[in-house]
């Protein structure tokens, strides 16, 4: 496997098995402890421990979230992945009570890699579309 493929993997395995099942006993394996998670919208979070908690507030709020990988781009220390999510609003979402609202959107993740664990990402989901659908804010009606 090259070191592109095992980076890709590892990109991967943020989504699928931490993210989307909740194994945060594989944070430590995957992240570096000094990791950097940019996520659009939301202040910075630092650390394994930050990250942990990014990841059960996310779960909390959407405990059936899904992503599906569309595109994966990866060079040197670095990996794009283009993808789509869903889920079902049951909890807290950024000090917004829960909706109980199913929504589904794009992002993108960037991710760069240091001796082989993330060292820092860019977490890049459509916001906007996703408090729309969740009901949390509303387009005003067009005017004529």
């Amino acid at each position: 496997m090259s070191d592109t493929s095992q980076i890709e993997a590892i990109a991967h395995r943020w989504h699928t098995e931490v993210a989307c099942q909740g194994q945060l006993d594989l944070v430590d394996q995957i992240l570096d402890p000094d990791v950097v998670v940019h996520i659009a919208g939301s202040p910075d979070v630092h650390g394994v421990v930050g990250a942990k908690q990014f990841v059960e507030g996310l779960r909390s709020a959407f405990p059936d979230f899904a992503v599906q990988h569309e595109d994966t781009v990866a060079g040197g220390d670095r990996v794009a992945v283009r993808w789509r999510w869903q889920g079902t609003n049951l909890g807290e979402l950024n000090g917004m009570p829960a909706t109980g609202k199913h929504a589904e959107g794009p992002g993108t993740d960037f991710y760069h890699f240091r001796n082989g664990k993330i060292i820092e990402m860019w977490i890049m989901p459509d916001n906007f579309a996703t408090f729309q659908q969740l009901g949390l804010i509303s387009l005003p009606a067009p005017t004529g």
